[in-house]
């Protein structure tokens, strides 16, 4: 057997070992299912918020009406009921020749923000970096509102999110999205 065919036997060998022990790894990694919440948890209370705003409601005894328990509930043995989560709120932010007011805006996750442009001239909404808009997917206008015409988005994570106005960059805003009560 030639040296070339024993080292690529010993390379193939190499990789397949090697994708066993990651395979195994990431399996031993993964989390187990605990009584801690989920992220469709925190994000679906009861009632609960659609993605269009409407309110719905979980069913009692269904396994999404169960109270909600700490995050570690290893620690103190029996979990601590979380506080029930507020029902989402709409908050507006206007947009004029001076930029959007208010500049800092603080919110609830699951609430939405409505921006208005008040101005003659359009705005476009969106989230930074200018020109692509990623850090929030799906926060972008899309195009320039035309005077009293509106964009809603309804913010799911807890996070600070800096946006702008796409036609004049430097036009910006912050808002903060915080879990439970501001």
């Amino acid at each position: 057997m030639s040296s070339k065919t024993l080292l690529g036997i010993v390379i193939t060998i190499i990789i397949i070992v090697a994708g066993w022990l990651l395979i195994n790894r990431k399996s031993a990694l993964a989390p187990t299912p605990t009584a801690s919440p989920s992220a469709s948890a925190l994000e679906s209370p009861t009632p609960a918020a659609s993605p269009t705003g409407e309110l719905t409601t979980i069913p009692q005894g269904s396994p999404s009406a169960s109270p909600l328990l700490s995050p570690t509930p290893a620690a103190t043995g029996t979990g601590t009921p979380l506080p029930p989560l507020p029902r989402p709120t709409s908050h507006e932010v206007s947009i004029t020749s001076e930029g959007f007011s208010p500049t800092t805006l603080n919110i609830t996750v699951g609430d939405t923000v409505t921006f208005v442009n008040r101005d003659t001239d359009p705005h476009w909404p969106a989230s930074t970096p200018h020109p692509v808009h990623t850090d929030v997917p799906g926060f972008d206008a899309l195009h320039g509102l035309a005077t009293n015409e509106t964009y809603s988005f309804t913010f799911t994570e807890v996070r600070t999110v800096t946006y702008h106005d796409h036609l004049n960059p430097s036009v910006r805003g912050t808002i903060v999205v915080q879990f439970g009560k501001i």
